[in-house]
C-alpha cells in the first residue's frame, strides 16, 4: 500500500520565510539608510571643512603666508614660543568661534605639525601618513571617527563623532602651489545622533508596516491553505470515487463479458440440459456465490431442481432431492416449509400453504414481482421451520428471479450465499433478470427451433436501444445549443428507425409466409424445377431492384407481353412479381417455373425470401445511419473535466458539429470543406466544439433562405487557422464592434442568450489564440487561429 505524500505545511513555511524576509529587509533598510546618511554626512563635512579652510586662507593666511617658511628650522619648543604661533592661535579661535570645528592642525610640506590648537601635537611628523601624502598631492581626504575622548579647542570632550579632513593649502601667488596641509576636525555628534534616531524611527515604522502586511498576508495564506486543504480532500475523495468507479466498471466489464459468454452459449446450444448446466456454472462464478440453481415447476405446480452449480464443501440439492428429502416434489403438499416452495408469500417465502402456488398460478411473480432479494434470512421474520430448512442447506442469503415461458411462470433462477449474509447489488439483480430472460429465450428455442426469430428478436432489441438512445440524447440537453437541435436530430434518428420498424414488420410477415410454405417445395417441384427455382432465388437475393413508376411501366409492359406470348396465366400480376424479384429481361430460363401449375406459389415464395434479405440490408443501413448520428451526439455532448489539454485533430470537432446540424444543412445549404494537411495540436477539444457550434449555428441562421457554408483549415504561424464563411445577410459594422460582449444579441427573445460569441472568445483566449470576423452583405468570415504549442 502506497503512503500518501505528507501535507505541505504552507502556514509554517510562510511564517518562517516571511519572518526571515522581514528581518533581512528591515536590517537592510536600516543599514542602507545609515550608510547613505553617513556618506552624505561625510560629503557634507568635507565640503564644510574645505569651505572653512578656504575662508581661513582668504581671511588670515596673507598675514601668516611666510609662517611655514620661517618655522622650518625651529624646534618644537621654539615653535610653541614663536610670536606668530600665539597670533595664529588667536586668529584661529576667533575664526572658528561658533562653528563645529573643534581642532585645527597645520603641516608644512615635510609633514611637520607647525601649528595645532592642541599644543601637544606641535612638532609631530606626518610625512609618512597616508592622508597627509594624499592631501600633499592636491586631494582632500576626509574620515568619520568615533572618539571616546578628544582634546578640542574648548577642552577635552567625550563620546563624540568627529569628521577629520586633510586639505592642501595653496599659495596666494600666480603659481598657486601647495604650501602646506590643513587638518580640520569637526564635531558631528548631534548629526550622528539624529541619523541614529531617524534610523530607529525608520526601522520601527518599517517593522509596523511589515507586521501589518504580514498579518494581512497571513490571513490570505491561511484562507488559501484552508482552500487548498479542502480542495485536496475533495481531490482525494474524487480519486477514491474514481478508483471505486473504475473497480465497479472493471467488475461490470468482467460481468458483461461473462454475460455475453453465457448468452452466446444459450443461443448456440440447442440442448436445454447443456444450456442450464453451462449457465449455472458461469453465473455462479460471475456472482461469486456459493450455490446457483434452476428450479422448474410441474403442471401441478410441484417442482424440482433441474440444474445446479455448487461450491466446494456445500451439499448438492439435486443429490438431496434424489434421496427424496425435503425438496422432493412428493413433499410439496405435506410440508409448507419446503426449500422448493420459493415463490410463496408476501414478505419473503414460504409463509402461505402450498396450495397458494396452485391457486394463484405462480404466486407473487405472476402478479408482477420481478425478484426476491434476501440479504439476511434472520432479518425477514421467516417461520422457524423455514429457517431450519435454510440452515440445513447452509443458506444465509439468497436472490430469486422468475423464469417465464411466454407469459407463464416456468421456473425460478436462484443464487445462494451460504457462508455469510450478503447485500445483493442492483447490477447483480439486473444480471440475474437478464440471464433469466435469456433462459426464457432458450426455452423458446428448444420448443420452436427457430433461428430466424432470434434475428427478429435481435432487431427488436436494437430498435429499442436506438429509441432509448434517442430519448436519452433529447433529455440530456447538456449544452444550451443542443435544445435547438432536438427536432432535427430526432428526425435523423427516426428515419432509420422507421425503416427498421417497417423492415422488421415486413420480415415477420415474409418469414411466416416463407416458413409455412417451405415444406411444399419437395411436394410441388421435381429436381430440375428445384434447380431452376434456386437459380431464381439466387437472382432475387443478389439483386436489389428499385424502380420509379416511370422506369417500371416499360419493364412491366415488356414482361406482360412475354408472359402473354407464352400463354401464362395472370400475366400482369406475375410481371409485377418478376420485376420485384429482379427479372426484367428474358424469361426463357424460368419458363419451367412460370408454366408450372403452382406458378403463383413459386413466385410468392421467391418474393417473400427475397424480401427477407432486402429488409435485412435496409435494417443494417439504417442502423449504421442511426449509429453515426448517435456517435456525433456523444462527441458533441461529452465534456472533459480533467482540465488537461489533449493532442488531437481539429477537424474531428468540426465534423461532429456538421453532423449534428446535418438536418438543417442538407436541404438548402451547401457545405464546402477545404481541409489542408493539418498537424494535431494540444487543445481542449470539447470546448472548441462549443466555438464551432456557435459560429456554424450563427451562419445557418444568417442563411435562412439557403446559401453556402465554407470551412477551411490550414497551418499558419506555428499553429492552425480555421476560417468559417457563410453567404448570409452579413453583420452591420456597429454590431461587429459589440458582438463579443456578454449578453449582447440581436436575436428575438428565446432564440439567443447573447453569450455564444462571448464564450467562444473566452475559449480562444484560453488557448492563447485569436478570433476575428470580417463581414459584408453576402459574405461573413470568422477566423480562429490556435497556437501549436502545449
Amino acid at each position: 500500500m502506497k503512503h500518501s505524500q505528507p501535507k505541505f505545511k504552507l502556514l509554517q513555511y510562510f511564517s518562517l520565510t516571511s519572518l526571515i524576509a522581514f528581518i533581512v529587509t528591515i536590517t537592510f533598510l536600516g543599514l542602507f539608510y545609515r550608510y547613505q546618511s553617513l556618506t552624505y554626512l561625510l560629503t557634507l563635512g568635507e565640503e564644510n571643512n574645505v569651505a572653512l579652510t578656504q575662508s581661513f586662507s582668504n581671511s588670515l593666511w596673507l598675514k601668516f603666508d611666510d609662517f611655514l617658511t620661517n618655522t622650518k628650522s625651529l624646534s618644537v619648543a621654539e615653535l610653541r614660543r614663536h610670536p606668530q604661533t600665539a597670533l595664529l592661535e588667536k586668529a584661529v579661535h576667533r575664526q572658528m568661534q561658533g562653528l563645529s570645528v573643534v581642532k585645527v592642525n597645520i603641516y608644512d610640506l615635510t609633514g611637520k605639525a607647525v601649528f595645532s590648537t592642541d599644543k601637544t601635537q606641535v612638532g609631530e611628523d606626518k610625512s609618512k601618513f597616508a592622508r597627509f601624502i594624499t592631501a600633499k598631492s592636491g586631494q582632500v581626504v576626509t574620515r568619520l571617527d568615533h572618539r571616546h575622548s578628544f582634546d578640542a579647542i574648548s577642552g577635552t570632550v567625550n563620546n563624540v563623532h568627529i569628521i577629520s579632513s586633510y586639505i592642501p593649502i595653496y599659495s596666494q601667488g600666480a603659481t598657486r602651489e601647495i604650501e602646506g596641509v590643513f587638518e580640520l576636525y569637526s564635531d558631528v555628534t548631534d548629526l550622528e545622533e539624529r541619523i541614529e534616531a531617524n534610523q530607529r524611527t525608520i526601522i520601527l515604522v518599517t517593522t509596523l508596516v511589515f507586521a501589518l502586511l504580514y498579518l494581512v498576508l497571513f490571513a490570505i495564506v491561511k484562507t488559501a491553505s484552508k482552500t487548498i486543504h479542502s480542495q485536496n480532500r475533495a481531490l482525494l475523495k474524487s480519486r477514491a470515487q474514481y478508483k471505486k468507479q473504475a473497480q465497479q466498471e472493471a467488475i461490470a466489464a468482467e460481468r458483461s463479458q461473462a454475460t455475453a459468454k453465457i448468452i452466446d452459449r444459450v443461443r448456440r446450444f440447442q440442448d436445454l440440459k447443456t444450456i442450464f448446466q453451462e449457465t449455472t456454472q458461469e453465473l455462479r462464478e460471475v456472482l461469486q456465490c456459493d450455490r446457483l440453481i434452476i428450479y422448474q415447476f410441474n403442471p401441478d405446480w410441484s417442482g424440482q431442481v433441474v440444474a445446479e452449480s455448487v461450491g466446494s464443501g456445500w451439499i448438492s440439492l439435486i443429490v438431496e432431492q434424489k434421496k427424496h428429502e425435503v425438496v422432493g416434489s412428493s413433499h410439496l403438499y405435506t410440508d409448507r416449509c419446503l426449500l422448493g416452495d420459493w415463490s410463496q408469500g408476501d414478505k419473503g417465502d414460504i409463509v402461505e400453504p402450498d396450495q397458494f402456488i396452485k391457486e394463484t398460478q405462480g404466486g407473487k411473480y405472476t402478479l408482477g414481482q420481478k425478484f426476491t432479494a434476501v440479504d439476511d434470512i434472520y432479518s425477514q421474520d421467516f417461520p422457524d421451520c423455514y429457517l431450519k430448512s435454510l440452515e440445513k442447506y447452509q443458506a444465509k442469503a439468497y436472490l430469486i428471479v422468475p423464469i417465464f415461458q411466454e407469459k407463464k411462470l416456468w421456473g425460478l433462477l436462484g443464487a445462494y450465499q451460504n457462508n455469510r449474509k450478503r447485500v445483493w447489488q442492483d447490477q447483480e439483480i439486473d444480471l440475474m433478470m437478464l440471464i433469466a430472460s435469456q433462459l426464457a429465450v432458450a426455452l423458446q428455442h428448444a420448443e420452436y427451433v427457430n433461428q430466424l426469430k432470434l434475428q427478429k428478436r435481435d432487431l427488436e432489441i436494437t430498435v429499442k436501444e436506438l429509441k432509448l438512445a434517442q430519448q436519452q440524447v433529447i433529455q440530456q440537453e447538456k449544452l444550451a445549443a443542443l435544445g435547438q437541435l432536438v427536432a432535427g436530430v430526432a428526425h435523423e434518428i427516426n428515419t432509420p428507425l422507421g425503416a427498421i420498424q417497417a423492415s422488421a414488420s415486413d420480415n415477420s410477415k415474409a418469414l411466416i409466409a416463407a416458413i409455412s410454405e417451405l415444406p411444399k417445395l419437395s411436394e410441388y417441384l421435381n429436381d430440375s424445377e428445384k434447380d431452376t427455382f434456386f437459380k431464381l432465388l439466387d437472382l432475387a437475393i443478389l439483386s436489389k431492384p428499385f424502380y420509379s413508376s416511370r422506369e417500371r411501366r416499360p419493364l412491366k409492359r415488356d414482361l406482360t407481353s412475354q408472359l402473354k406470348e407464352y400463354q401464362i396465366d395472370n400475366p400482369r400480376r406475375n410481371a409485377d412479381l418478376l420485376i420485384d424479384i429482379g427479372v426484367h429481361g428474358e424469361i426463357d430460363l424460368y419458363l419451367s417455373l412460370l408454366k408450372h401449375p403452382q406458378v403463383n406459389w413459386i413466385l410468392d415464395l421467391t418474393y417473400n425470401i427475397a424480401c427477407l434479405m432486402s429488409n435485412n440490408h435496409t435494417v443494417i443501413t439504417s442502423v449504421e445511419k442511426a449509429a453515426k448520428v448517435v456517435f456525433a451526439l456523444k462527441n458533441y455532448a461529452r465534456f472533459d473535466h480533467s482540465g488537461q489539454k489533449k493532442f488531437t485533430d481539429i477537424t474531428t470537432g468540426l465534423e461532429t458539429v456538421l453532423e449534428i446540424y446535418h438536418n438543417q444543412l442538407k436541404h438548402k445549404i451547401e457545405v464546402l470543406r477545404h481541409y489542408h494537411e493539418l498537424p494535431n495540436i494540444w487543445c481542449y477539444p470539447d470546448e472548441l466544439i462549443q466555438v464551432w457550434t456557435n459560429i456554424i449555428h450563427n451562419g445557418i441562421q444568417a442563411m435562412s433562405e439557403g446559401g453556402t457554408l465554407t470551412i477551411e483549415a490550414f497551418a499558419a504561424n506555428n499553429g492552425i487557422k480555421v476560417e468559417i464563411s457563410d453567404s448570409g445577410s452579413g453583420i452591420p459594422p456597429n454590431i461587429q464592434e459589440r458582438m463579443f460582449e456578454p449578453f449582447f444579441t440581436t436575436k428575438s427573445s428565446g432564440q439567443g442568450s447573447g453569450l455564444g460569441l462571448h464564450i467562444s472568445g473566452k475559449i480562444v483566449d484560453k488557448h492563447q489564440g485569436k478570433i476575428a470576423v470580417v463581414s459584408e452583405p453576402g459574405h461573413t468570415r470568422f477566423s480562429v487561429w490556435l497556437p501549436d504549442g502545449q
